[in-house]
């Protein structure tokens, strides 16, 4: 038996499991923080991270649990095969994929570090670690956090520099589907209203991750912090991983939700582009066949509660 305690947890632009995007440089916008527990930590363990571009973080599907199942029942009636979203229905053994329902319900990931937090000596401020490229959802427990080193994180990473001795591998292998369903994006495109909307609440402040208050955005203007967020929507759509069912519901639907940050984005699923968009972006697609276009409705305010 192993037992371990939440270091801290994770504040997040995703509220929900459903569209929060596979691994988080898939949406590199996306936005959160560790919060950290300063009753097991002190401010020395965090000394030096901030020379570090990046982070692992392991932490605990804690939304896997179901009402009235016990852990041991969940470790106990896991399946052995998923069906990933990349084979259509397919399936392979549960080791072979990222899915977060394993017989011990741990995962790790890699997000980028902007900065580190920590309380003044009276114990004033925040105790805690500001991330991008993020993919863990809401209330996310902490297990561990470490340094991204990539002479040894990386396979087939080459150190140029003279005194480098470490060994170099370009062996790396993934299967045929991993690769096509990395490579897989959904064209997007705002509509009109949509673009308006979140232009409007990202100039009030409306939004907990893109506004001058809770990050470092370069201007003060605004601008890039509208075009932060609309990436981060833009990334998250294009790259939704849901599962082949999902899919199918997402087509029959003639409007579609996903929250991100304070906002909940009213969005439609087609195979045909439409013609109402603010983009020229389905211009520049090959209509083949299987290709979904993404219009986004709308954007309004909300709050977590609102979306389940």
């Amino acid at each position: 038996t192993v037992t371990s305690t939440a270091i801290g947890r994770v504040s997040s632009v995703f509220k929900l499991c459903v569209g929060t995007p596979r691994q988080g440089m898939l949406a590199p916008t996306s936005r959160g923080r560790i919060d950290l527990n300063p009753k097991l930590l002190n401010r020395d363990t965090v000394l030096g991270l901030e020379q570090y571009s990046h982070v692992w973080i392991v932490f605990a599907f804690h939304l896997n649990n179901k009402d009235g199942v016990s852990p041991n029942q969940m470790r106990q009636n896991y399946a052995s095969k998923i069906s990933p979203p990349a084979l259509n229905g397919a399936k392979v053994g549960v080791f072979s994929t990222r899915s977060p329902h394993r017989p011990n319900p741990i995962g790790f990931t890699l997000a980028r570090l902007e900065r580190v937090e920590i309380p003044n000596k009276t114990k004033q401020g925040r105790f805690c670690l500001h991330l991008c490229g993020l993919d863990l959802v809401d209330g996310t427990p902490v297990l561990d956090i470490k340094p991204y080193v990539p002479h040894y994180d990386s396979v087939g990473y080459k150190d140029v520099s003279p005194a480098s001795s470490l060994p170099i591998s370009d062996e790396v292998r993934i299967p045929n589907w991993v690769r096509t369903g990395l490579a897989k994006r959904r064209p997007v495109a705002f509509s009109h209203t949509a673009e308006e909307q979140l232009q409007e609440l990202v100039r009030m402040g409306r939004l907990q991750y893109y506004n001058q208050k809770s990050f470092v955005d370069r201007t003060t203007d605004g601008c890039e912090t509208m075009n932060l967020a609309r990436k981060c929507i833009i990334d998250v759509l294009s790259v939704d991983v849901r599962s082949a069912w999902q899919e199918r519901k997402l087509l029959e639907r003639a409007v579609s939700t996903q929250q991100i940050d304070n906002v909940l984005v009213y969005f439609s699923v087609s195979n045909t582009p439409s013609t109402n968009s603010n983009s020229s972006i389905f211009n520049d697609v090959d209509e083949t066949e299987g290709t979904e276009f993404v219009e986004i409705l709308k954007i309004q305010e909300t709050t977590w509660n609102d979306a389940k």
